[in-house]
């Protein structure tokens, strides 16, 4: 099967079935500069629990810093802390926001997170949807 190629900025071409992803039309495809502030990013990091990462996911959408925070339970994170190797059972976050809003995410987990360094991890959207760009960008505006 015939394939559409697709790359980001600095990404890799990658080869998505033209039957499984058909190219939508240019009216459709969100495009930003990754420099304006109003940018989708996904803030990453991980809480000891799900009552923890909830509290987070809500405090961050009421106060309209993020528009949605998907919880992934079930991740088992290893890794080094204070010498020795260590293993925690902890809930993934998926924190979608723009640009503008980073600074006062992590200045927030200052007080939400109780992780002494907890993961915070910004991962650029090259490409987003404009519908799903629209909805972002009303959910993360100021009341």
């Amino acid at each position: 099967m015939e394939g559409a190629e697709f790359s980001g900025r600095g990404a890799r071409e990658t080869t998505v079935s033209a039957a499984l992803s058909p190219r939508p039309p240019a009216a459709y495809l969100g495009s930003v500069p990754p420099d304006d502030a109003q940018h989708p990013l996904l803030v990453l990091t991980t809480a000891p629990d799900a009552e923890v990462a909830r509290r987070i996911a809500r405090e961050l959408i009421e106060r309209r810093l993020a528009a949605c925070v998907q919880l992934t339970p079930g991740l088992t994170s290893l890794y080094r802390w204070e010498g020795a190797l260590q293993q925690s059972a902890e809930i993934g976050l998926s924190i979608k926001t723009v640009r503008r809003h980073v600074p006062a995410i992590e200045l927030a987990f200052a007080t939400l997170h109780p992780y002494a360094v907890p993961e915070f991890v910004v991962v650029d959207a090259l490409h987003v949807a404009a519908p799903y760009r629209a909805w972002l960008l009303s959910e993360t505006a100021a009341p």
